[in-house]
């Protein structure tokens, strides 16, 4: 199992050049193709629309809009060095609104998509918009780095949180080629409740012995007990204890709704975690 096309989303910023930098090398110890997109919002055209002053103003803010795309372009074909015939990058033009759709088809033709941490959970700027697009609208993993200013290494201790869930099962079999690298890993599962403990404990004996055969260093596996309102505090509690520098964990929400923004649990992790996250839905 291995990947070999990476996507990562990222415009001209000093954390979006940094997180070119870091997917190209990951591409470079998986042997992988690195397609790097910058995104450019392109204003409504109203339909009221006429020659004169409101059709000038559209087409400066599409000039506009276009130059700041261009030129995050060139920012990122300067971080990827090394790469050769293996790195690309692109400029996608998408139209007021559809940018969340125009991510997922992006997001789809990848096998993991790296994006910044959102400033917000909101749905309402640009890096959520991808993010939600990626994560609820591709099928493919994605990979949220911090929005460090700089490169920095990560994913040697790795936190599991596992959930008896299609979401975290995918997000499990999407980590493994970089739980197979980290130098040692733990799977956690809160149990809310307190109920069906010996259940627990034997899902995640399963999850461990999986992951053992796949070769993953896992340290070892644990059942928490939490307030249901406190799951995500016992999580990152882990994560304090273990110095994780990762975090995998299945993108959940409680309703289709609620996944058309973010659901509590992904919500959370997006705005408190420090480290490197790879969710998947």
């Amino acid at each position: 199992m291995a990947w070999k096309d990476l996507i990562v989303f990222a415009d001209g910023s000093a954390d979006g050049v940094a997180r070119v930098k870091m997917a190209a090398e990951l591409a470079k110890v998986a042997g992988a193709h690195l397609e790097a997109h910058t995104f450019v919002e392109t204003p409504r055209r109203l339909m009221t629309m006429a020659a004169g002053a409101l059709a000038d103003a559209y087409q400066e803010a599409l000039v506009a809009a276009a130059r700041e795309g261009d030129r995050a372009v060139e920012a990122m074909k300067a971080a990827g060095p090394g790469l050769g015939d293996r790195f690309s990058t692109y400029r996608q033009d998408a139209p007021h609104g559809d940018l969340r759709r125009v991510a997922g088809n992006v997001a789809r033709a990848g096998d993991v998509a790296i994006l910044g941490r959102p400033e917000s959970t909101d749905g309402s700027d640009i890096d959520s918009q991808t993010l939600l697009g990626a994560l609820f609208g591709s099928g493919r993993p994605c990979l949220v780095l911090p929005r460090w200013a700089k490169p920095r290494s990560w994913g040697k201790r790795a936190v599991v949180a596992w959930k008896g869930t299609p979401e975290a099962a995918r997000a499990v079999a999407a980590a493994i080629p970089l739980l197979a690298r980290a130098e040692s890993v733990r799977v956690t599962l809160v149990d809310p409740r307190g109920e069906a403990h010996g259940e627990h404990g034997r899902a995640l004996a399963r999850v461990e012995t999986h992951l053992l055969r796949h070769g993953v260093p896992v340290e070892g596996a644990a059942v928490r007990r939490s307030n249901y309102d406190r799951v995500w505090e016992a999580i990152y509690s882990d994560i304090e204890s273990f110095g994780a520098d990762l975090l995998v964990m299945g993108a959940f929400g409680h309703s289709r709704f609620q996944q058309m923004v973010f659901g509590g649990m992904t919500r959370e992790a997006l705005a408190e975690a420090k480290l490197p996250l790879l969710m998947a839905h």
